[in-house]
């Protein structure tokens, strides 16, 4: 039902299936995602903490994830840290945590440390997305490393023309 637009009809199910089983992590958490994606961020963080609790749901770590990027819709960046720091003892490799990690660190003057997480988000994956290039840009120039900085634009520019970071740069 989400998939075809009959929201009203889709949040009835996954009520029900809650209701149902409310020990059942998966559906919490795609009802979680279903809520993040109608801007529902409380409820969603709500549903999240639920699934978070459950220490043997396999998706644990991205729970965290979807917990932590509630978390920053709702301007709660320290326990959006707190959220992303957990995934990662689970799932050290996870990009996205180790980029929004990289991004807190950033905004709060971190420069070095937001400088290891994207390090560590780098050598995770065989290909960064814009977001994470962006922060590689960003950092990079904080630093005054103009060859990091240099090539991290050279591959935001060819991978991602397009994006709204690409976009953001070509303003600067």
């Amino acid at each position: 039902h989400q998939s075809t637009g009959e929201y009203d009809l889709a949040e009835q199910y996954f009520r029900n299936a809650i209701k149902l089983r409310p020990n059942f992590s998966r559906a919490r958490n795609n009802f979680a995602a279903f809520l993040y994606m109608q801007n529902r961020y409380d409820e969603a963080k709500a549903q999240l903490l639920v699934v978070t609790s459950d220490a043997l749901y396999s998706a644990r770590p991205q729970a965290f994830v979807n917990l932590g990027m509630c978390q920053l819709k709702l301007d709660n960046k320290d326990m959006a840290k707190d959220s992303f720091k957990k995934a990662l003892l689970m799932d050290p490799d996870n990009d996205l945590a180790l980029v929004e990690l990289g991004y807190i660190a950033y905004d709060q003057g971190e420069i070095n440390e937001a400088w290891l997480y994207f390090e560590a988000q780098r050598s995770s994956v065989t290909r960064q997305s814009s977001r994470a290039l962006w922060l590689g840009i960003m950092v990079a120039r904080k630093q005054g490393n103009l060859d990091s900085e240099a090539s991290f634009t050279l591959m935001l520019k060819s991978l991602y023309p397009d994006s709204m970071e690409y976009q953001v740069y070509s303003r600067d």
